[in-house]
């Protein structure tokens, strides 16, 4: 996600959240859905990174590479 996107049409609030949820999803993406690895990455606690998990029903294992 970037300057691209424009969030003008949205409540500051919903922007937030729109680009919290992206932003969560690109940790993830980046450290293969390592909920720990990722908290560090975005500089909070693994609990509240986990906390933001459930609040926008993300799934980090889907973010885990699968073994052939």
């Amino acid at each position: 996600m970037g300057l691209e996107h424009s969030y003008a049409h949205l409540s500051l609030q919903e922007a937030r959240e729109t680009f919290e949820q992206g932003y969560i999803k690109e940790v993830l993406t980046k450290t293969v859905g390592n909920i720990t690895h990722a908290s560090k990455m975005a500089g909070i606690a693994w609990q509240n990174f986990h906390q933001k998990l459930k609040k926008y029903e993300i799934n980090a294992k889907s973010f885990a590479k699968e073994k052939t």
